[in-house]
């Protein structure tokens, strides 16, 4: 019979004598095809699609493939990012200045772009770290923001200006008190020179004045002094209006900083007369450069599962917040900092440059995780660890869905572990947080010197409590 064929290997030559033979050998040629299409094949495809992601995720030179869209989002194929803020309104200032329940009103959103352009950019360890700073800039987003309302729209808050004063008096305490006495000479000065013959009732009436002064609290006398003539339009009142973009970015000249520094002037000193924002809106890379210090990120390079992690933020493993800044200048609207905080600073030489931990023990101070912009493939994990610059904190986040609302690609969705911002009664590990009051909140107070907290949008998972007086 004619072979129905066969194999050759070297000179030697097998043949298949019957046709049932070709065809087995055939259907297993297939099966073993189908089996490498089916299921080895798609495991081997997606092998290869993830390295090729981690690949592009990895930035371990400025030749990597991801560089340019990592190191900013400013060119035209740059990745734009939204960033919205709503703000509370006072509906009913003098009324609550009565008694009255405040009517809060929720104005928002207001929205901006976010934009970023990393510089001074330095990789080291063979492209497993890299160092850099970083110009955070906003530019407000008009066919965004609903009509009605822009950056420029009016908000009523309680004046944080009045409430961080007691803060600014005692640190400037001397100074200050010397000019409220060189005002109170140049007054009563003036009215003896107008009436001459009340020279003895100015004398007594000075007197008991300086001794009224002697018996009051400094900030006490200095905040109604300046709440009477910063505004002398209206009467004194803890509230005030200033714009959305003022109150969340800063601003300069303000009335009652002001007068603080007409005051100090008396006493040859100097102070800014501006306020800084909820968040910071840098103006230049020299702006960046002036007011923050270096991040140091691990780029994942070997260790997939540190892309992105701190080493150093700012210079630091520690958090440090600039309560006491110096410099600026008003006429350039250029705010006042601190020097950028060292990675060897002792908690002694932070203060002496102005800085202040946030929280209570260096657990609670400390740097760690991710900053939360990107992460390995194939998440293996339901905690991830992010340190959020914005409450001056590493939170923990926690797996709490899987969505394909993003072109059908299955993604997790992590949210924050509700007992990071519980009472301390609840989670005594908070007291280090501060977390004295009502669940949901985040104390900053011991930062920025006067009462603030954070909380999650519209009060989020927080104590039912914090909405029932408004």
């Amino acid at each position: 019979h004619k072979p129905m064929g066969g194999v050759c290997k070297g000179l030697r030559c097998c043949w298949f004598k019957r046709g049932s033979d070709s065809v087995i050998c055939a259907g297993l040629a297939l099966c073993i095809l189908g089996l490498f299409v089916g299921i080895i094949g798609p495991v081997l495809l997606d092998a290869i699609i993830e390295d090729g992601i981690n690949q592009g995720l990895v930035v371990s030179s400025k030749d990597s493939p991801g560089y340019d869209g990592w190191q900013a989002n400013t060119g035209s194929d740059g990745q734009p990012v939204s960033y919205d803020i709503y703000l509370w309104h006072v509906a009913n200032p003098d009324d609550v200045l009565q008694g009255a329940r405040p009517q809060m009103v929720e104005v928002g959103p207001i929205c901006y772009r976010e934009h970023f352009q990393k510089f001074d950019v330095e990789f080291l360890d063979h492209g497993r770290e890299v160092r850099y700073n970083q110009q955070t800039w906003y530019t407000f987003d008009a066919e965004r923001t609903p009509p009605g309302i822009s950056d420029q729209t009016m908000i009523t808050q309680t004046n944080t200006v009045a409430m961080f004063l007691e803060y600014v008096v005692k640190e400037y305490e001397s100074a200050l008190q010397q000019g409220v006495e060189v005002i109170v000479d140049q007054v009563f000065a003036n009215l003896e020179q107008q009436h001459p013959l009340l020279t003895k009732p100015l004398e007594k009436a000075k007197a008991a004045l300086e001794g009224e002064l002697a018996s009051t609290e400094l900030w006490e006398v200095v905040l109604k002094l300046t709440l009477c003539v910063a505004y002398p339009d209206s009467k004194p009142s803890p509230f005030y209006q200033r714009s959305a973009h003022d109150l969340y970015w800063g601003y300069f000249n303000d009335p009652i900083m002001t007068i603080i520094a007409d005051l100090l002037a008396l006493a040859n000193q100097t102070i800014s007369t501006s306020v800084v924002g909820i968040d910071t809106n840098y103006t230049s890379i020299e702006d960046a450069r002036r007011r923050r210090g270096m991040d140091t990120v691990y780029t994942g390079k070997g260790d997939l599962a540190r892309l992105n992690a701190y080493k150093y933020y700012q210079n630091s493993t520690q958090t440090w917040f600039c309560l006491s800044p110096t410099g600026g200048n008003d006429a350039l609207e250029e705010f006042p900092a601190c020097p950028p905080p060292q990675y060897e600073w002792t908690p002694e030489q932070a203060a002496a440059a102005g800085y202040v931990s946030p929280f209570a023990t260096d657990f609670a101070n400390r740097v760690e995780g991710t900053d939360g912009t990107g992460f390995k493939t194939q998440l293996s994990t339901d905690q991830l660890q992010v340190y959020v610059d914005d409450i001056y904190r590493v939170l923990f986040f926690e797996h709490t869905a899987t969505v394909t609302d993003f072109h059908g690609i299955p993604l997790k969705r992590f949210t924050i572990k509700t007992d990071q911002l519980a009472n301390a009664d609840e989670v005594p590990d908070n007291a280090q947080f501060y977390a004295f009051g009502y669940s949901g909140l985040e104390n900053l107070t011991h930062a920025l010197g006067f009462p603030y907290f954070a909380s999650k949008p519209h009060f989020l998972d927080a104590d039912p409590a914090i909405l029932e007086p408004l």
